[in-house]
């Protein structure tokens, strides 16, 4: 009961805290969503590298075998 009452007389305060990590949470996720597609980017951008060298190595291969 008293942590009631005292958030009864620190409303005010409590609302203000409330709002504050609400918002350090959003920015926090926003953060981390525009990490995430960044990184689906830059793995995007691997896998064509990857796809690119590998299609270089087999025409070398197919070359070398001739």
């Amino acid at each position: 009961m008293s942590v009631v009452n005292f958030l009864l007389s620190n409303a005010p305060i409590a609302v203000i805290v409330l709002l504050a990590v609400m918002y350090l949470q959003n920015q926090m996720n926003r953060i981390h969503l525009s990490l995430l597609a960044k990184m689906d980017k830059d793995h995007s951008q691997l896998q064509k590298a990857v796809s690119e060298l590998s299609e270089w190595v087999a025409r070398i291969e197919g070359a070398n075998s001739t």
